[in-house]
């Protein structure tokens, strides 16, 4: 298997692995902060990847344009898992008993994976006109 088509697998079956484990452990302490690590080993990898093949040019992008989308999808993703359980309250679920519960949990790990994905997509699209901008100069 060539180098290439192996970077290629391993950093889809990296992305997939996230993605899972974003879904599926996002309520749970432990499993945030998987999906934390793992991310930022995806962004480690990309930036590995872009700067590997010896173009600056793409290197710099990648670099600026991924960091900048991590640090937002860890935000966005702090921020959503914290706020969207307040709506619980402010709806009047909370007060349901285990109702209550599960509207928290449910509204935390939605909160996180939405707040993430959009703050992340966010922090990428900064990323890049960051990139743009200082390349015109």
């Amino acid at each position: 298997m060539s180098g290439k088509l192996l970077g290629w697998v391993v950093f889809r079956v990296t992305e997939r692995i996230t993605q899972k484990f974003l879904m599926l452990l996002v309520s749970s302490k432990k499993g945030g902060r998987l999906v934390i690590a793992l991310d930022v080993g995806l962004t480690g990898y990309k930036i590995y990847e872009a700067c590997s093949v010896g173009r600056a040019e793409k290197c710099e992008q990648v670099g600026l344009t991924e960091s900048v989308r991590l640090a937002g999808a860890v935000a966005g993703g702090t921020a959503g898992g914290v706020i969207a359980p307040l709506l619980c309250v402010v709806v009047g679920i909370g007060a349901a008993g285990i109702g209550g519960v599960a509207c928290g949990i449910i509204a935390a790990g939605v909160g996180s994976v939405v707040g993430g994905n959009v703050v992340g997509d966010l922090g990428a699209s900064a990323g890049q006109l960051i990139y743009e901008v200082r390349s015109r100069e």
